[in-house]
């Protein structure tokens, strides 16, 4: 449910989520398996858990003030016409005091039987489908990327779109934007190893064309880090709850 941290920031907050298992076991197994996997789970401790982000570095490159007419269409003119003006209507909207409705997210993944593939159905009518597998050690086949890298996808791609946002409210031109995210994870297993795999230095870097002054672009990125729901959900500590649905087993 999302959570309004300030007037200019809302993020998911209070998560929870369902597990539908046909089993043979106990209520009382498979509680001890919840309580587990919240303990192993590295993309559990990654939103439960407050993580220690880097500002977003920026690599800032002038371009210059008027582009040359010949070029096809670039990033600044898809902001210019067609962001700008989506970006100051809901600027609006806002500034009018009407209360928005908070919008539900859910997402479903199902467990393919025969090669362990988690397919993730995303969104209320689960349209949009993403794939996530695991190494062969670890119960998969490499077949698709695994939580963890797509954890760092999506921690990329969320700035990366509200730098676009800023830069439309701001009415700063953008010829070029590329946002790296990296981070360490820590051993799964091994001597010693204890608790979940560990997200650790996540570090951010914005690679900029624009022929804005390095003043503005940097004052662009101070807004991103305080607008981008992602980018701070993950800074902060969030709620997660879980149940689970026990249902019939009926052995073969």
């Amino acid at each position: 449910i999302p959570k309004r941290k300030s007037a200019n920031l809302s993020y998911p907050n209070n998560l929870s989520y369902v597990a539908y298992i046909d089993s043979p076991a106990t209520d009382a197994q498979l509680q001890a398996l919840k309580r587990s996997v919240h303990e192993q789970s590295s993309a559990i401790n990654l939103v439960t858990q407050a993580q220690p982000i880097s500002r977003i570095e920026v690599e800032y490159i002038q371009t210059p003030a008027t582009r040359d007419p010949n070029l096809p269409p670039g990033l600044r003119d898809f902001i210019t016409q067609e962001k700008r003006p989506a970006v100051l209507a809901k600027q609006r909207e806002a500034a009018s005091g009407t209360p928005a409705n908070p919008e539900t997210l859910v997402a479903r993944a199902h467990v393919e039987p025969h090669t362990g593939l988690r397919q993730v159905f995303i969104g209320k009518d689960g349209y949009h489908l993403q794939l996530h597998d695991s190494a062969p050690g670890l119960l998969g086949y490499g077949l698709a990327p695994t939580a963890e890298e797509h954890l760092i996808g999506v921690t990329t791609t969320c700035p990366t779109h509200i730098f676009e946002v800023q830069a439309g409210a701001r009415n700063v031109l953008l010829d070029s934007l590329e946002v790296t995210a990296d981070a360490d994870l820590s051993p799964r297993f091994g001597r010693n190893v204890s608790g979940p795999a560990r997200f650790h230095n996540i570090r951010y870097t914005a690679r900029i064309e624009s022929p804005a002054s390095e003043q503005e672009i940097l004052a662009l990125r101070d807004a991103v880090e305080e607008t981008c729901p992602l980018y701070n959900l993950v800074k902060d500590e969030q709620t997660l709850e879980g149940s689970i649905v026990h249902g019939a087993y009926k052995g073969g």
